[in-house]
């Protein structure tokens, strides 16, 4: 399945094309959040507050799945 949001990650923007072996690109949402997820650990995706997980479920959303807050705090 390709992801939409893949395209602003692993296409160039000068070019349309993938990035190539070797070369550099930045995923700034990635840095954000692993950044996060070290300062909160588990309650940065699981807990009431976590804008990890606030995320993910906006992205699980709008993919059609069925997954909720309350799944994600009953996973931990």
């Amino acid at each position: 399945m390709f992801l939409p949001q893949s395209r602003e990650v692993f296409i160039k923007k000068s070019t349309g094309e993938p990035y190539r072996k070797g070369e550099r690109f930045l995923w700034p949402s990635l840095g954000e959040t692993l950044r996060e997820v070290a300062e909160k650990g588990a309650e940065a995706v699981y807990g009431e507050d976590g804008e990890a997980g606030k995320k993910l479920l906006k992205d699980l959303a709008e993919m059609g799945t069925i997954i909720a807050k309350e799944d994600l705090r009953r996973y931990t």
